[in-house]
């Protein structure tokens, strides 16, 4: 019985060409949905096997969809499939509860072939009928969600399977990647400095294919490759091997100087959480970094008193994480490393890896704990599936690159993988006659004593710390540490894995860091900013050169006055509220505009940037970095508005045209496969089609980029309107007017809007027979209002008919209007009752109007009510 699939997309070719391609093979049936909210209706009343579902849609998008359908206890297997890439999706599809994200690459036959599979495989596990999956599918997802590349050759040399990483590390195109061929051998061996060594690592599959090795390769373009091998068992059946193939990243100098704000922004942006709790009872939270919205809290919430940091820890954590750091404590260790779960807002699990540090006051006594929290939850995930998957679990240890040794309680190795012994430089046989303790560092041999020590009564089974290590040669390297309790075999005795990573790119790193900002102290005396500091009653405590010329004060005029007296008087309280809000957590905003008073009496604009200053956990004051921006402000203005137009367009059009970029190729492809078929008559005026919506496509976004391009000026709306009457097409209908002298103070692309208005009254109107543009003052300014006697518009559409994309994707008419008008701080909305006629009123405050006496005295009709009575004779 063959697959039952719904696909939503409003784009109505590329719902034929998805459901052509998917039932091409005769096993999945395809039902389409161009509405989004219709879609969500008919799965409420009828079942499918699989939902595919675009992102980008008029009313809801696929987020929403996927949510709305999740709420309501929906579970039917969801594929994203859409031209965005994910950092351009409100959140991670994954996440939110799809099962897969396929995305739309114009051009690419194999996105095709990858939706077709991902649809088998999901409605297959749904139905659970597994017996008829392809044998290789656990091995083949496995080998899919890995970040690195990987390829898995048969005993004669020919292609089974690789994932989509590898074709990503060597630039392969999927067409070169024949199952049960060699073809993508050639392009690989063009791309190495040494072809022969990489030769080696192929040729092992038919000389020795049971030995495994490891090395690296050298590409042209200087990038380094680490290379594992190792043999492809299946079943307990050798089928062939499996190469894995790692980009090992070059290092890089730090930037030249690290200020507080680069490091706040860095932090924000990483994949780890910064937290720092009080040694009080509660664990009062006393800081917490911005990124941990990521868990669903903000950090205000948790730095409030209405939550501490043992409510984020699961329940059942909560007092072994205590028993755990009482332990630590009385070892006087000033690290330690712990991993529990906690619970986000949405009650979901994550399990945390907490890199703890422990800060004293100046007594002696511990204040604080400051904790660096890491996401493990996708890598207890594939642990999970390790130890589920044992006879894949030998490949993928010898193909990983963390070192790994396997000791008994004594110490004693009984076995080592390769990444190891390259790691130490020593063989597996002479790991074996050594002791742990023999490699490494003498003053971090005991520094996990006291937790080793908890491993073998039992209290924990597992802990982490940095060491560094000597290797055979006597260089050093600093490695971070994992012992894990791994088995009990049947005399009782219990194993132990030791797994260490290379950490010492990243401590030079730190130390390179910290050097940086050593010299950042330096930098901040000569800079060209303003850069001083207050503390919480706001008297300033120090200053730059750059801040002392700006104010016109000598550092020692101004040494200890209050920075709130260089502000004007209505500023002050501004000023003042803006700086106790951050220093007392309220806020995150480190970047505000304000008007300082110099000495010489004028006021100035500053962009300031702020930073807090803590001393053992306690605010000392705050760090202000400021630049003069009073000449710059109205330009920047500009800018950020040019600016926020242009992403706008990438945003409204790079969705279609992509779309209709892989309609058009697909089809074309169609057209050469059927070259003597009649369907490729019909193939070919779908791809016409979509290369006219191309173009139309294009018109538009000329138009839109022009859009505030060019400074507003004035202009004569008696002159925009007739201008628009000469070029529109009225169809009979008659027009009248009455303007006056009215000017408007609009961008140069004022025309498009009446001319637009009048166009839309002619196309959707019905029978219009009327056509007019007055205006009317207000308290507040001038109305100008343009009518029909057409149709009109309801209620429920009076607003929808400016979003983008309204009713189909061929004219964006409206929402145009809207955004020109808005350059210049003008409002349109359509009041009009409706089965009478629309009617749009833009309405222009004081400041964006003016007279002007000559129109005014040329004015031709002095009642509006009498002009349209004259025009409908």
């Amino acid at each position: 019985m063959p697959a039952k699939v719904i696909f939503i997309d409003d784009e109505e070719s590329m719902l034929d060409l998805i459901k052509e391609i998917l039932e091409d093979g005769g096993d999945i049936e395809v039902v389409t949905e161009a509405n989004s909210v219709k879609a969500v209706e008919r799965l409420e009343k009828e079942s499918f096997d699989v939902i595919i579902c675009d992102y980008q849609m008029p009313r809801k998008n696929g987020i929403e969809v996927l949510r709305e359908l999740r709420g309501h206890g929906n579970n039917t297997p969801f594929i994203m499939f859409t031209a965005r890439g994910k950092e351009e999706v409100e959140s991670d599809p994954l996440q939110a509860g799809a099962n897969a994200y396929i995305q739309k690459k114009a051009g690419s036959r194999a996105v095709f072939v990858e939706l077709r599979e991902a649809v088998a495989n999901l409605a297959c596990a749904r139905d659970g009928n597994l017996r008829n999956r392809d044998p290789m599918a656990v091995l083949r997802s496995t080998i899919e969600s890995l970040p690195i590349g990987v390829i898995a050759i048969g005993l004669d040399g020919g292609l089974v399977m690789h994932n989509h990483r590898l074709l990503e590390l060597w630039g392969l195109d999927e067409a070169q990647m024949k199952v049960g061929q060699m073809t993508y051998l050639q392009p690989m061996l063009t791309k190495v400095t040494k072809p022969e060594a990489l030769f080696s690592f192929f040729m092992e599959v038919r000389t020795d294919p049971m030995r495994p090795d490891i090395g690296s390769i050298i590409m042209k373009d200087g990038q380094i490759i680490a290379v594992s091998s190792n043999p492809l068992i299946q079943e307990g059946k050798l089928i062939g091997r499996v190469m894995a193939f790692r980009h090992i990243p070059q290092k890089t100098l730090p930037p030249t100087s690290v200020g507080p704000d680069e490091l706040e922004s860095i932090l924000d942006h990483s994949g780890t959480v910064a937290i720092v709790w009080r040694a009080d009872p509660q664990w009062s939270v006393a800081y917490v970094s911005d990124n941990v919205e990521r868990y669903g809290y903000k950090a205000a919430e948790l730095t409030s008193s209405k939550m501490s940091f043992t409510d984020l820890i699961h329940p059942d954590d909560r007092e072994r994480v205590r028993c755990e750091l009482r332990q630590f404590l009385s070892c006087d260790t000033p690290m330690f490393i712990q991993e529990y779960r906690i619970v986000t807002r949405a009650g979901d699990l994550r399990y945390i890896r907490d890199e703890t540090y422990v800060r004293k006051a100046s007594d002696g006594s511990v204040s604080h704990f400051q904790g660096i929290l890491t996401d493990l939850t996708e890598s207890k995930r594939q642990e999970q599936y390790l130890r589920e998957n044992q006879s894949l679990m030998r490949s993928i240890i010898e193909a990983s690159t963390m070192g790994m040794a396997l000791c008994d309680a004594e110490g004693r190795v009984v076995f080592t993988n390769q990444a190891a012994q390259r790691m130490y430089g020593y063989s597996n046989e002479e790991l074996r006659e050594l002791r742990p303790p023999q490699f490494v560092h003498p003053e971090d041999v005991w520094n996990d004593q006291s937790m080793h020590e908890s491993l073998l009564r039992g209290e924990t089974d597992n802990y982490e710390v940095t060491k560094r290590y000597i290797r055979k040669d006597g260089s050093m390297f600093h490695g971070r540490l994992k012992v894990s309790v791994v088995k009990n075999d049947p005399s009782g005795e219990r194993m132990f894995l030791r797994m260490v990573e290379d950490i010492t790119p990243q401590m030079e790193a730190q130390e390179a860091i910290w050097r940086a900002e050593q010299r950042s102290r330096h930098i901040i005396e000569s800079a060209a900013e303003l850069v001083l500091t207050i503390d919480v009653a706001g008297r300033i405590t120090s200053m730059n050169k750059a801040t002392e010329s700006f104010l016109g004060w000598s550092e020692d005029e101004v040494m200890s006055t209050n920075i709130f007296d260089y502000l004007p008087p209505e500023s002050a309280p501004i000023g003042r509220k803006a700086m106790m809000a951050k220093m007392m957590g309220e806020t995150d905003r480190t970047n505000y505009e304000i008007e300082v008073r110099r000495r010489d009496g004028e006021s100035r604009i500053l962009d300031v940037n702020s930073a807090i200053m803590r001393e053992g956990g306690r605010v000392m004051g705050v760090q202000i970095i400021a630049r003069d921006v009073s000449e710059r402000r109205k330009a920047e203005e500009s800018m950020r508005l040019a600016n926020r137009k242009i992403s706008l367009l990438g945003d409204v059009t790079r969705h279609d045209v992509l779309n209709m970029v892989t309609v058009l190729s697909s089809y074309m492809q169609f057209a050469e496969k059927y070259n003597v078929d009649p369907k490729v008559a019909d193939y070919l005026k779908k791809a016409h089609h979509a290369m006219n919506h191309i173009q139309e496509q294009m018109v538009f976004t000329r138009q839109y980029q022009a859009l505030g391009t060019a400074e507003p000026s004035w202009f004569h709306v008696r002159d925009i309107w007739e201008t628009a009457l000469d070029e529109a097409d009225l169809k009979g209908a008659k027009q009248g007017s009455e303007l006056g002298g009215l000017e408007l103070f609009a961008d140069p692309m004022i025309g498009s809007v009446v001319k637009n208005l009048i166009e839309n009254s002619v196309k959707h109107g019905g029978h219009v027979t009327f056509v007019s543009l007055t205006y009317e003052m207000t308290d507040e300014g001038v109305r100008i209002i343009y009518e029909d006697d057409g149709n009109g518009i309801s209620e429920l559409e009076k607003e929808r008919i400016f979003d983008w994309g309204h009713k189909g994707r061929s004219g964006h008419g409206l929402h145009f209007i809207r955004e020109i008008l808005h350059i210049t701080g003008l409002e349109i909305k359509e009041t009009g009752p409706p089965g009478c006629g629309a009617r749009f009123e833009i309405f222009a405050p004081v400041g964006k109007f003016r007279f002007s006496e000559k129109l005014m005295s040329e004015s031709t009709f002095q009642d509006p009510i009498d002009q349209r009575l004259m025009m409908l004779r």
